[in-house]
């Protein structure tokens, strides 16, 4: 018994078998829209890279030497410049510092420029950013 008896093996004319061979292929001459199509073709059949044919991706990824597979992937950014930001993330600090301004007017004799003020120092960031999150919220809620 070997490690790899727990193995799905499919039989060699089933489709899943037919996929990943495919893939194996179009991997061995460089064919990346080939070896895409597979791997779609192979998950549509509900199957999966295992054992030797996962292992052969792995070192594609690791650019180990093999003749049969001469060929390295790299993940390559497709757009220049800094990665996309979190706009969840960056919605909800807004959010929070308008919240922080709207808390501050509420304060007895506070006007706007003193809640401005009074946020930027209590959460550390510029006045400017404490505007724009105020003046940004003031719109989203008229705008509905």
């Amino acid at each position: 018994m070997t490690e790899h008896d727990n193995e799905y093996d499919p039989e060699p004319d089933s489709p899943e078998f037919l996929a990943v061979e495919a893939f194996l292929e179009a991997l061995a001459i460089g064919e990346e829209s080939a070896a895409a199509k597979a791997l779609r073709k192979l998950a549509s059949l509900g199957g999966a890279l295992q054992g030797a044919a996962l292992e052969t991706l792995a070192e594609r990824f690791e650019g180990d030497s093999d003749p049969y597979y001469p060929w390295v992937l790299r993940l390559q950014r497709t757009k220049k410049g800094a990665p996309p930001g979190d706009h969840l993330r960056a919605e909800a600090r807004q959010f929070t510092i308008a919240m922080c301004v709207k808390e501050a007017l509420a304060k007895p004799n506070t006007n706007l420029e003193a809640a401005f003020y009074d946020v930027h120092k209590q959460i550390g960031v510029s006045k400017s950013t404490v505007k724009n999150a105020y003046y940004a919220m003031k719109k989203s809620s008229s705008s509905k």
